[in-house]
């Protein structure tokens, strides 16, 4: 269910780049995680508002955005368009990757210890 998250995000990402605000993807990235975010908050309101914040009601909140994303996406293939892709470019110098190591290491660990000391007190459980 964790997966929907990013997959939701790739799909307006693509949306947005495909849109007419052009294909600057750096903008692109940008527009779509305000939008992303924006429709998180706006869904977990609604959600809340009918006390209905459950697995399944933010399941399917989740994956409105894939399937106008991929409506979206299909009508602008229709409309004999091309669906752009990023292009991510590779780092150029040993700087370059000495810093993207740095970035992944950084969230490896964020990641490992999130999941192998999750808060678990009293304490972190009742007032957090």
């Amino acid at each position: 269910m964790v997966l929907i998250l990013p997959l939701a995000y790739i799909s307006i990402l693509l949306a947005v780049g495909n849109s007419r605000f052009g294909t600057d993807w750096r903008q692109a990235a940008l527009r779509a995680a305000l939008l992303w975010m924006a429709y998180l908050v706006f869904l977990t309101e609604i959600l809340s508002l009918f006390i209905a914040v459950t697995k399944m009601a933010l399941f399917v909140g989740w994956l409105i955005p894939i399937f106008a994303a991929g409506i979206f996406l299909w009508q602008h293939r229709k409309n004999g368009k091309l669906i752009l892709l990023p292009n991510i470019a590779r780092p150029e110098g040993w700087l370059d990757w000495v810093l993207l190591g740095g970035v992944f290491f950084y969230l490896v660990m964020t990641a490992l210890v999130a999941f192998l000391a999750p808060p678990n007190t009293f304490d972190s459980l009742n007032y957090h």
